[in-house]
């Protein structure tokens, strides 16, 4: 209310120099200076800038052991300014868990570059204190005040017993003596220090890192790269089918706007906006027509519950598109919350659980969503609707697949804030799917994901595609962004007891994730606590011919956990990776068939993606894997090129 209030007393004030400077005569009916205050308002530009860079805890320039670890960039003030604040991105190869984070931080803060903590002291400088924020601002020019706040770390600057190992893992836990730091972001607290930012947009320069100024007092900043994107422009070369129907270039007239409850069978087609949650239920089916684009605003998520059932029937040649409502070039991840999908399908679960969001609906639900997806692309979706609660681009709880063949066949998720697609039990399958630009990861799958009532393994992943974007494409990766992040059951004690040997009864290891995944591609950004596969709490499953490149962590982690069952994962020899040590195994043997032998880059090219022209060159991912490469990948003959065209690639 408060920014609506000031937008209305913009306008007015607009009006009324409007009307002074207007000196001819004017009849009663006359509306000249109402129509002009009203474009000169509608007229004003708004900028969005991405700034990506590194702090440290003393001044420009300091040595690498000065750079932060942990941290929140807070900008306030700047007249007119739409300001997202952003936890730096922190925690190296060990960083995977609160235990493993302490232990790298206490090696980084400590200065150590001998014994156990020399083998990550190069990776520990290279990455800390690393930020992307991203604000909006309404003038050419604008200054923000700017604090860095921080978590109480007098732990972890005296602890000495704790280290990091060789393998990046935490050697000891931390104790009541040595307690973990809190580094969520409630517990930044302690104020680093202050400082102006300062912008000054060069239009015919809007990439150049002149445009940003920072003075500080308490900590330095170097700034790596600036973009700045003016509203109206939008410089996306030769774009792809799935760029143009995702801008909405081939829609006409108004969107139709969609919100509350949906009790009644419904199609779509044209433009959909939508409006707040929307709930669809009663066994309601929305069929959605190729090309229709359906536009989320801010807060807006959709949900399919009580045997509803989403039938999304994009082709190639025209896809259907869940997008965000905001102007192309404009758009970032988690600007709508995505699409929800609950079924009754098996759950590793000894009781009900709740779904991510506003409003968390109980799975499994009392009958299945029979939802089949063509030719469908999810983006900029997972908006956070509580600190550690975001939304994903494709949620699905405990749906089982229907119909012949994959429910999912050619779907993208793009630009995602949290998981691009997750799984929480259920058996729904999927084959060519595409997950690019997510900030977290790529393909979860948790609570007995892919096994029936009677513990038997029907669900297959097949000709999978990742792609993570480099950080100056804007957004936070989160703590741990891997691409594959699969887990057997749920934690707690809400879980099935899983022991015993696996059969036909759904409290033994039976109900235990156990996919069959195959043909599959999955590319990095050395992105720092990300590894390309992490499988743990008594995760089963079978993969094979798979490419896995550039991740800072492990190709493949096989990890046993306490108070689960040992893992079970068949990892077959067709596995490669560039990594050396490319497994990390505290589970079954079978991981170690991974072969750590790829030398480069195993596909054609990355395309504008790699230069960190965040998928706005006209030169788009060939995923066709190259000559000489162990095995094709997702691309599952030397001809096939299935995600050419229909996808999209353009970061915001």
């Amino acid at each position: 209310m408060k920014h609506l209030m000031k937008k209305v007393t913009v306008m007015a004030t607009v009006m009324l120099v409007s009307l002074n400077l207007i000196n001819c005569p004017k009849d009663k009916d006359d509306n000249t200076g109402l129509l002009l205050a009203a474009l000169l308002f509608l007229n004003q530009p708004e900028y969005t800038v991405t700034i990506t860079g590194i702090l440290h805890t003393g001044s420009n320039g300091a040595p690498a052991n000065t750079r932060m670890r942990d941290g929140l960039i807070k900008l306030s003030g700047g007249s007119g300014a739409l300001v997202e604040t952003t936890t730096i991105q922190d925690g190296a190869s060990c960083a995977t868990n609160v235990a493993s984070h302490y232990a790298i931080n206490n090696c980084d803060y400590l200065t150590s570059t001998s014994g156990s903590c020399s083998s990550n002291s190069s990776l520990i400088a290279n990455t800390n204190g690393e930020f992307t924020i991203n604000f909006r601002i309404n003038r050419a020019d604008a200054t923000f005040d700017i604090e860095v706040l921080r978590s109480n770390l007098a732990s972890v600057l005296t602890a000495t017993t704790n280290s990091c190992s060789a393998t990046g893992s935490s050697t000891s836990s931390p104790t009541a003596s040595t307690p973990v730091p809190d580094f969520s972001a409630d517990a930044l607290t302690n104020s680093q220090g202050r400082g102006t930012l300062t912008v000054r947009v060069n239009e015919s320069n809007l990439t150049s890192k002149d445009q940003v100024s920072v003075t500080t007092d308490g900590f330095g900043v170097r700034i790596d790269k600036v973009v700045i994107v003016k509203k109206g422009t939008y410089n996306l070369e030769s774009p792809t089918v799935g760029e143009q129907v995702c801008d909405g270039n081939r829609l006409s007239g108004s969107p139709t706007t969609k919100s509350g409850t949906i009790s009644a069978s419904e199609t779509w087609s044209g433009g959909i906006l939508l409006s707040g949650t929307v709930s669809v239920n009663n066994g309601a089916v929305i069929t959605v027509e190729p090309g229709t684009v359906i536009f989320g605003q801010r807060g807006s998520s959709l949900f399919f519950t009580g045997g509803a059932s989403l039938i999304s029937n994009g082709s190639a040649e025209s896809p259907v598109c869940f997008t965000s409502a905001a102007t192309p070039g404009s758009r970032f991840p988690g600007d709508w919350g995505g699409i929800v999908l609950v079924g009754n399908g098996f759950n590793s679960r000894n009781s009900a659980g709740q779904t991510e969001g506003t409003t968390p609906v109980a799975y499994p639900g009392s009958s299945n969503s029979n939802s089949r997806l063509r030719y469908t692309i999810i983006e900029f979706a997972g908006n956070e609707v509580a600190p550690g609660d975001e939304l994903n681009n494709l949620s699905m709880y405990s749906v089982d697949n229907s119909g012949s063949g994959a429910a999912l066949q050619y779907v993208q998720t793009h630009r995602g804030l949290d998981d691009s697609f997750e799984w929480w039990g259920g058996t729904i399958s999927g084959s060519y799917l595409v997950a690019t630009g997510g900030l977290d990861d790529d393909f979860d799958a948790d609570e007995g994901y892919g096994v029936n009532s009677s513990g038997t393994s029907t669900a297959t992943l097949t000709n999978l595609i990742a792609l993570k974007y480099p950080s100056a494409c804007g957004g936070s990766f989160s703590t741990d962004p891997h691409s594959f992040e699969m887990d057997g059951t749920n934690s707690g004690t809400g879980r099935q007891t899983c022991v015993g040997t696996n059969g036909a009864d759904p409290t033994g290891t039976s109900c235990l994730s156990n996919p069959t995944v195959s043909n599959f591609t999955i590319i990095g950004q050395n992105q720092v606590g990300g590894s390309g596969m992490r499988l743990r709490e008594g995760m089963r499953g079978s993969f094979s011919n798979g490419l896995i490149w550039n991740f800072a962590g492990p190709a493949v982690e096989c990890t046993n956990n306490s108070g689960f069952p040992n893992s079970g994962v068949t990892m077959a020899n067709t596995v490669y990776a560039g990594q050396s040590g490319a497994v990390t195994n505290a589970g079954a043997a079978t991981c170690n068939n991974v072969q750590a032998t790829l030398t480069a880059l195993p596909i054609t090219a990355l395309g504008n993606v790699a230069d960190s022209g965040c998928g706005f060159g006209a030169t788009k991912p060939d995923f066709a894997a190259i000559s000489g490469a162990p095995n094709r990948g997702a691309q599952n003959s030397d001809t096939s090129r299935w995600w050419s065209g229909w996808t999209v690639y353009r970061a915001r």
